[in-house]
């Protein structure tokens, strides 16, 4: 509307928007005075009769001519659009003075005598303001008052009272429909519906007082409903409670105002004004008017003068504890967001926007879907428990996480009102929080997507709050519209994947992620996720494609800082790129100090470089800031066993248990026992696994149990429980764990014999994915037992032109093994060490080995078979994502070498080892009794 004329105003500029229209600065084209338009919203005025009575009572109000009150010059309509001309005040609402805290006493019953005024003579020609509140109330540049909208509410209706109660979501929300004021600010009878007079007024001043010397609300509540019925039935806080200097003769004032009952009150605005000018003079005898006495006007500017050399000649420190909501590095839970809009597509939508905009801070930390997930369990309710206020904060209790973020929508026509509560939770109650703040955001912009402004400005009022500094706001900040998406479909789709994500149903995950790429091709955070849950399901060329979808969305700067740095590290780690994604996860995790997860990360990295011992003082860190994330423990315990510390292992492990997480307290124990060569005992705990349930363990005990029967050469056992592993895994949805299994199988039917076997589980796990590992993993199995030719095809794939290291890896090992089966053992070497060179520094190298065997080179076989032997906790580090039985297999290739090198140093011991394990093995397994025959060797060379 900027730039239009209407009658004969012209638009200059937008002013603002409130609960029955919007403002605009126009210039009257006739008398060329600057005033305020006000366009009233057409919802408020069903039909004639109604429109009528609104122009009838906005001329009563226009009649009214005091220094206090707003001045009406005109109604009228023009282009079918209702208006109302009035007087433009230059300043500031009571509610934007009061946003900074509460005022001082003095100052507040100034404003309360001009306010009191205003409506005295409101009172005085027969009219009734109904919808007196803080955004209602405005202050020029002197200070002085300015009431508006005198005469524009109609008369309530209870059914109106009752529907707004229902509809609304928070106490500044403006009836809809035929009613017309605010929840918080109406006097019991209003909010029953009954005729109202003078005295609702007054009441509603009351409250208005009471906010600007409490600073808060006397009858807030968490719900409109909630503060309604305090507003009806309850009695306010006595105000020294927030205000000492407070005294008897304002608090009596107060409560008078504040009365249930009308008769109750003063009988009129001359006795409330009388009373407050006597306040006043009490206060300060010598003061006239608004104006203090010089002398007093200098004794407070010396103080001040004071006060600001104290604070110069202070040392500066940033924003300290104390101000802020929580400590640096605190955890915050999201709620879902109470939606009382018609549209409950908004509901998920806005938190999933909300706590992504949260999660650029550097201050605060968001609890994450899967923590929440295990806390619900604990309180023995369903994962997909509904995370309202209430559980919210039990479960914020329980985890001991110390601050609650709730929010509710409301939609008022083309307005959205976004409430947003904080609150801060103590050790005690779990139930109450200890403080709470709360602000709203609105916006009258059409259409939905004027939501994620508000949800930007939420966000930024939420960081602030929790004692985030402005410099890291401007840092970090991305507009939601840019991180997010512009299509609420899309929107829709990612939220129901995050929930999937949340309870562990990654495939159902990346189903609603596809859906949302296909309808927004720029939704770089979908792509993100999208190649993260795929390479956590080890689809690793699906996961590619995503990730590279994702940096393309990126270059346009569609990710947020924190995700940028998350995708370039990460991508780096799953390309392969080990030492750049240490770089890339040691600068995220500087970025982000208060984050477990990219110290996490990092430690993950670190790891795969070899570095154990440099990784577990970084996963040590994460587990302090993140002390229930499971995941933690679990690292620590398998990191521990890959350095051997046994003792501290079974400390993780213990502590697994107190969070709750038996399950993977028991596969880590187990790990341990298999490592502690307690193979009997070990076993016990994999087949109880093994028939958990709870279907995730049931299929990983399922392959933990077949990699054991392997490691003591019961294949066919193994394989026995590996078929119906494949066949659960199928019934229950777990591809990924199926796909593993089947090359398991293969493995085993490549020690057995089985061709036929082998080549049907490669051609159903290539059929599903064609990952890199798996690509690797099947086509060096079908080149090593004769199917060359379908291990050439492999090669053809497109998903070799991927020019991440992992694939060309994966293209070398396979080149490796045709050349090997084909006779060919010296370039088949030279392809295994180009793919060791590449290859993670903690990786396995059984095909480095075994090449340097058949190629002549027996001491250098040696030496890589030996690193095997010494490396089984890296083995056993991923038991159930590994051939089975290889650390056992390489044990006998070493005993075989070293027996033919006589390289007899503790070889007796490992042969005796290999027999203790396998001395039950299959019937036709032909290592056992070779075992025995070096074993009868060594001791007949050294009887003692």
């Amino acid at each position: 509307m900027v730039g239009q004329t209407i009658s004969r105003y012209r638009i200059l500029k937008k002013l603002g928007a409130g609960g029955m229209g919007e403002v605009y600065l126009a210039e009257d084209t006739v008398l060329g005075r600057k005033l305020a338009l006000k366009f009233i919203l057409q919802s408020e005025h069903p039909d004639a009769r109604e429109r009528l009575r609104f122009f009838n009572e906005a001329k009563s109000a226009a009649a009214l001519d005091h220094p206090f009150i707003c001045k009406i010059y005109e109604t009228g309509e023009a282009e079918g659009k209702a208006f109302i001309s009035m007087e433009y005040i230059a300043g500031k609402t009571l509610k934007e003075k009061l946003e900074s805290g509460p005022i001082q006493i003095h100052e507040a019953l100034q404003i309360a005598v001009e306010i009191a005024e205003a409506l005295h003579e409101a009172h005085r020609q027969k009219i009734i303001h109904r919808d007196l509140k803080p955004a209602n109330v405005m202050l020029d540049r002197q200070g002085h008052v300015k009431v508006l909208d005198f005469g524009l509410a109609k008369q309530l209706r209870s059914q109106d009272i009752s529907s707004a109660s229902k509809q609304s979501t928070g106490d500044a929300v403006t009836l809809p429909g035929a009613a017309v004021g605010t929840l918080a600010y109406m006097s019991p009878e209003q909010l029953r519906g009954e005729d109202v007079d003078a005295r609702s007024d007054i009441f509603s001043f009351g409250i208005l007082l009471y906010e600007m010397i409490a600073g808060t609300h006397p009858f807030k509540r968490p719900t409109p409903v909630e503060t309604s019925a305090a507003i009806i039935s309850e009695a306010p806080p006595p105000i020294s409670r927030f205000q000492a200097h407070a005294s008897s003769a304002l608090q009596a004032v107060l409560m008078k105002t504040l009365a249930k009952n009308p008769a109750q009150r003063m009988a009129s605005v001359d006795e409330l004004l009388a009373d407050l000018r006597h306040i006043l003079t009490e206060r300060s005898p010598h003061v006239s008017g608004r104006r203090p006495r010089r002398r007093l006007a200098i004794a407070v500017s010396g103080i001040i003068a004071l006060l600001l050399l104290i604070a110069w000649l202070a040392p500066w420190s940033p924003r300290g504890e104390a101000e802020a909501v929580v400590r640096e590095g605190s955890y915050a839970l999201l709620a879902d967001v109470e939606n009382r809009t018609a549209d409950s597509q908004l509901t998920a939508n806005i938190r999933s926007v909300l706590e992504n905009q949260l999660r650029q801070s550097t201050y605060l930390n968001i609890v994450e879907g899967a923590r929440i997930r295990e806390v619900l369990q604990r309180m023995l309710k369903p994962a997909n428990t509904a995370l309202d206020l209430q559980t919210a904060r039990e479960v914020a209790w329980r985890d001991g996480i110390p601050l609650v973020i709730s929010a509710s929508l409301t939609q008022l026509g083309s307005t959205y009102l976004l409430n947003v509560r904080l609150d801060r939770m103590g050790p005690d109650q779990p139930t109450e929080p200890t403080n709470t703040w709360s602000e709203s955001f609105r916006t009258q912009a059409e259409g939905k997507e004027a939501i994620l402004k508000i949800i930007d400005s939420a966000s930024t009022w939420i960081r602030k709050m929790s004692g985030e500094a402005a410099g890291d706001l401007s840092q970090t900040d991305l507009a939601a519209h840019m991180a997010t998406t512009a299509s609420w479909q899309a929107l829709s789709l990612f939220s129901e994947a995050e929930r999937f994500k949340s309870r562990e149903e990654l495939a159902e995950a990346v189903i609603q992620l596809k859906l949302a790429v296909e309808i927004d091709p720029e939704f770089a955070l979908a792509y993100l996720r999208l190649g993260d849950i795929l390479f956590s399901m080890r689809r690793q060329a699906e996961g590619f494609r995503y990730y590279q979808e994702a940096l393309r969305a990126m270059a346009k700067g569609r990710l947020t800082k924190r995700e940028e740095m998350q995708i370039k590290a990460i991508y780096a780690f799953d390309s392969g790129e080990y030492a750049e994604a240490e770089k890339l996860f040691h600068g995220y995790s500087l970025a982000f100090r208060n984050d477990y997860y990219p110290e996490f990360l990092h430690a993950l990295t670190l790891k795969d470089l070899d570095r154990a011992e440099d990784a577990l003082p970084l996963l040590n860190e994460a587990a302090q800031k993140a002390p229930s994330n499971y995941y933690i423990p679990v690292h620590l315990a398998m990191t521990s066993l890959l350095l051997g510390r046994i003792d501290q292992a079974s400390v993780y492990i213990s502590r697994l248990r107190t969070l709750g997480q038996d399950q993977w307290a028991d596969s880590m124990e187990g790990a341990r026992l298999v490592l502690q060569e307690q193979y009997e005992q070990a076993g016990a705990i994999f087949s109880t696994l093994s028939l958990s349930g709870n279907s995730m363990w049931r299929s990983r005990g399922a392959a933990l149990l077949a990699s054991l029967l392997a490691e003591k050469g019961k294949y066919r056992e193994a394989l026995q429980v590996l078929q119906e592993g494949i066949e659960f895994d199928a019934r229950t949805g777990q591809e990924a764990e199926r796909l593993d299994k089947l090359l398991a199988a293969a493995y085993l039917y490549s020690r057995t014999g089985n061709a036929e076997g082998l080549r049907n589980s490669c051609a159903e796990a290539i059929r599903l994915d064609q990952s890199p590992g798996r690509l690797q993993e099947a086509g060096a199995l079908l080149a090593r037992n004769g199917f060359i030719e379908d291990a050439r095809r492999l090669l053809s794939m497109p998903e070799f032109d991927f020019p991440a290291p992992i694939f060309r890896v994966a293209g070398l090992r396979i080149l490796g093994e045709i050349l090997l089966a084909e006779g060919r053992k010296k370039a088949a070497l030279r392809e295994f060490e180009l793919a060791s060179k590449m290859e993670s520094p903690s990786a396995i190298r059984e095909y480095l080995a075994r090449a340097r065997k058949m190629a002549g080179d027996p001491t250098g076989a040696l030496q890589a078979y030996r690193r095997i032997v010494e490396s089984r906790a890296r083995l056993w580090h991923y038991a159930d994502k590994t051939s089975p039985g290889i650390w056992a297999d390489c044990l006998t290739q070493y005993a075989d070498l070293a027996m033919s090198l006589n390289q007899r140093e503790n070889l007796e011991h490992d042969v005796q080892r290999l027999l203790n394990l396998r001395g039950g093995a299959d019937a036709t397994l032909a290592d056992v009794p070779h075992a025995r025959s070096i074993l009868r060797q060594l001791q007949q060379k050294n009887p003692f």
